[in-house]
């Protein structure tokens, strides 16, 4: 190792650079929107999904078939 090395010399100097450098664009529907969207899409799913377990049930009449047997006689 050399003692006479000074990496203070290879630094970059950057003074400059904060100001000079372009700001990237906010990129807020790929990063918020996008995602918001694909979460609330899948609990809408879900939400529709399993609705019959969320609302009441509704009352019913169950009504016995009943069956008759008929003969048919043809005309003629």
């Amino acid at each position: 190792m050399n003692p006479d090395l000074d990496l203070r010399q290879l630094a970059v100097r950057r003074e400059n650079a904060r100001s000079t450098a372009l700001r990237r664009p906010r990129r807020i529907i790929s990063r918020y929107i996008l995602p918001a969207a694909v979460v609330l899409g899948f609990l809408a799913i879900v939400g529709w999904a399993a609705r019959d377990s969320f609302l009441p049930s509704r009352p019913v009449t169950v009504v016995p078939v009943f069956t008759t047997r008929a003969t048919v006689q043809q005309a003629g």
